[in-house]
């Protein structure tokens, strides 16, 4: 009996082996999958912060682009608006001149006034509209009020100082009398 008592012994050895054989064996073969799951994984995540990465680099690219334009608007507008006395004092002159208009220093003055006013238009600059529009607080400072029957409600009457606009931005109001 001894003798089958080490043989079941043995064969029990050897079952138990084999088991830890296949549960190794079993246990590697899902290592390398959950190894290439984890790369998987990996990969979809650099993946995922390179996409990311490269999306913030292109909102801060096209962020840039608009200060710059921004900044580029801010420093015409503010350039322009040191000229604009200038062309009020041609304006004021002309309309002040009390000599003959065939006058060849009114004619000289008159072309500097016209080209003045071509280079501010070719720069974006319009006058804003103020006689006989209505007043906006918006395009408009009104410095005087008047009664009057001939001119409709908050009817501009009178302009003292243009108005200027560069491209959709008001950089100087027209000084105005406003009616009613």
């Amino acid at each position: 009996m001894g003798k089958e008592k080490k043989v079941k012994e043995k064969n029990l050895e050897q079952q138990e082996n084999q088991e830890e054989l296949e549960l190794e064996s079993a246990s590697e073969s899902e290592q390398p999958e959950n190894e290439l799951d984890l790369l998987k994984k990996q990969v979809a995540e650099l993946s995922d912060k390179n996409l990311r990465t490269f999306a913030e680099f292109d909102n801060f690219r096209k962020r840039n682009e608009k200060e710059k334009l921004a900044r580029y608007d801010d420093g015409a507008a503010d350039t322009v608006v040191k000229f604009l006395p200038v062309a009020d004092s041609f304006e004021r002159f002309l309309k002040s001149f009390k000599g003959d208009e065939n006058d060849e220093f009114f004619k000289g003055v008159t072309l500097i006034c016209r080209q003045f006013q071509d280079a501010l238009k070719s720069l974006n600059v319009t006058e804003i509209a103020a006689v006989g529009e209505k007043f906006s607080t918006e395009l408009h400072n009104a410095v005087a009020h008047i009664e009057d029957e001939n001119f409709g409600e908050n009817e501009i009457a009178e302009e003292f100082q243009k108005g200027y606009k560069y491209k959709d931005r008001v950089i100087r109001h027209s000084f105005v009398k406003v009616a009613n």
